[in-house]
């Protein structure tokens, strides 16, 4: 929940947040090993006030493609890099997002 006092009205907003992430092999080498992945992440954000009318209700996608790396634990590393990047972004588009509602 999101509350603010706008000119002394309180104001509640509920906030739904829903996110899926996907890693997708998009080449493999000709043994059949994967070359390049796909790294998704999309989130499903809608806000309601009080009388649950949807005032934003957006989904959010993030992607990046990055090479295979033979090191496994170097891999998920650049791997748990890579989400917390795409995650950010779409954490930094929720807020401004959020701060619209301020304005209104």
């Amino acid at each position: 929940k999101l509350s603010k006092n706008k000119e002394n009205k309180n104001l509640v907003y509920n906030i739904k947040l829903d996110t899926i992430q996907k890693k997708n092999i998009v080449s493999k080498d000709q043994a059949g090993d994967p070359n390049e992945f796909e790294m998704f992440v999309a989130t499903k954000f809608e806000v309601t006030n009080k009388n649950a009318e949807v005032l934003i209700n957006r989904l959010i996608q993030r992607k990046t493609n990055y090479k295979n790396n033979s090191d496994k634990f170097e891999l998920k590393r650049y791997e748990d890099l890579i989400i917390n990047t795409l995650t950010d972004s779409i954490l930094d588009e929720i807020f401004s997002i959020l701060s619209s509602l301020n304005d209104s």
